[in-house]
């Protein structure tokens, strides 16, 4: 099963309104679009639609990357920076998914698509790093 599937079917499950909670314990209400397509987080991803095809490009940079990545942050560092290296899922989604360069700065989504890929039961959503379930391994 795709990870994206994983998402979409938990999404369903809940009338396309699911409320995941960070591992700093605040909550943000996901929404599916009524197109089936994307989801948005007013809170957690203001003015972003989150394509389900992103879920699986990161899934994917996690498996090949031996299926545990560190998260990285976009806050504190420009891409290619100290805390947005190349073998961060921070790196990865500003240059595969946004289109940044290094040295650039970047909106950071982590701990939004960390928080879904947990509840949607894909990941172990753990401080610092993501690791992908055995069954997403494949």
């Amino acid at each position: 099963m795709k990870a994206s599937d994983a998402v979409y079917r938990m999404m369903k499950e809940h009338g396309g309104v699911f409320t995941v909670t960070t591992l700093l314990g605040n909550k943000h209400d996901f929404h599916m679009s009524q197109d089936d397509k994307y989801i948005y987080s007013d809170s957690a991803l203001p003015n972003q639609k989150l394509e389900f095809s992103v879920i699986d490009k990161v899934a994917d940079f996690i498996r090949k990357s031996g299926g545990t990545v560190r998260k990285g942050n976009g806050h504190d560092s420009k891409v290619g920076g100290k805390h947005c290296g190349q073998d961060t899922m921070m790196y990865f989604v500003a240059t595969e998914i946004y289109g940044h360069r290094e040295g650039e700065s970047t909106y950071d989504p982590i701990f939004a698509l960390a928080a879904i890929l947990d509840n949607a039961g894909v990941v172990d959503n753990l401080r610092g790093k993501i690791k992908l379930k055995a069954e997403y391994m494949k």
